[in-house]
């Protein structure tokens, strides 16, 4: 508005001159709103970039967050957003078998079963992440296509490896397993223009061939030799493999707030974490009661960090991703109690 305000005031002076000095004025003038269009769409598009970025959990491999900042294909396709649910049930036999009992298991602990099961704890951390997000894909997508309940089937999933994945009932977990899991269970693997999540399928390498799938084995040797995650999975499974999120996770009340909620925080967010902190604290005598004025200080900082020691998380005081959604999940758990009651 303000360029073509301008242009009026200097035609009507310019209508007495050459045609010349019209024609290098007009020029000065596209050259003018040009160069504020340019401006203004750069700091607009600067201002999309930093607000998706802090929407993104701080996840502790360097690679993956690299790899998350787009969920864009080499088509310019966005990756299709699927649903993490919170409970899964698990037959613990073939399809067929009728006997097999159905367990009712949490997502993310199915996660770390089946993984504690597949894989080793000892691998480079890298490998770790890649055969966790494989794990998490075909367990999304049998949620997603609904396999086993399109056979009149009354579960989600086997812990038969020659259907599915290895699922082990009451086994224990490893520690480097289950914080991995903690820091990218709302992640999955896409291709462009599929809508449910890929079947990425997988075998040790050693005692079963598998020509197109991921090697486990293998997998180890390139986590050994500095690939990332990605680099391992489209390794096997070829460069049209994304990595995607999950915007919305079964049974968790409030969202992620993008960053870490730390001392000088607040807002909103902070005073939902206060108030899930204090219903806690019912259950766990432990942890100090809080005023929720959405106001992250040294009190709030305290009882996050002394949820943190009761459930075995990084005792930081700092509430990142996985303190975030852990808090969630016992806020959950001890609220369905309370109604219970």
């Amino acid at each position: 508005m303000f360029c073509v305000a301008i242009a009026g005031k200097r035609l009507a002076v310019l209508s007495s001159r050459s045609q010349a000095a019209t024609s290098l004025f007009l020029r000065r003038l596209t050259f003018c709103c040009f160069s504020s269009c340019c401006l203004f769409l750069r700091r607009f598009f600067r201002f999309l970039f930093s607000c998706f970025h802090r929407s993104l959990p701080r996840l502790r491999s360097r690679s993956l967050i690299l790899l998350l900042l787009t969920c864009k294909t080499p088509g310019n396709e966005s990756c299709l957003r699927t649903p993490s649910p919170e409970y899964i049930i698990v037959h613990d036999g073939p399809p067929s078998d009728s006997r097999a009992k159905n367990y009712y298991v949490k997502y993310k602990d199915y996660i770390k079963n089946v993984a504690s099961s597949e894989i080793y704890a000892t691998w480079p951390e890298e490998t770790l992440i890649a055969n966790i997000l494989a794990i998490q894909s075909i367990t999304l997508n049998r949620v997603y296509t609904e396999w086993y309940r399109n056979k009149n089937y009354d579960f989600t999933i086997t812990s038969s490896t020659a259907y599915d994945q290895k699922w082990i009932s009451g086994r224990n977990i490893y520690a480097s397993i289950s914080q991995t899991v903690d820091s990218i269970f709302s992640n999955y693997l896409a291709r462009p223009n599929i809508t449910q999540p890929i079947f990425t399928q997988y075998c040790d390498g050693r005692q079963v061939s598998c020509p197109n799938w991921m090697r486990q084995w293998e997998s180890k040797t390139l986590g050994d030799r500095g690939y990332s995650a990605i680099e391992i999975l489209r390794y096997f499974y070829g460069n049209s493999m994304y990595i995607a999120s999950s915007e919305e996770i079964s049974g968790v009340p409030s969202s992620w707030p993008g960053s870490d909620l730390t001392i000088g925080s607040s807002g909103q967010k902070v005073r939902q974490l206060q108030q899930q902190l204090n219903t806690i604290a019912g259950a766990y005598p432990l942890i100090p009661k809080l005023a929720v004025d959405g106001i992250y200080g040294k009190k709030t900082a305290e009882a996050v960090k002394t949820f943190q020691q009761i459930f075995n998380l990084p005792a930081t005081g700092v509430t990142d991703y996985p303190t975030w959604y852990k808090i969630s999940e016992i806020y959950v758990g001890v609220s369905r109690i309370a109604e219970l009651m």
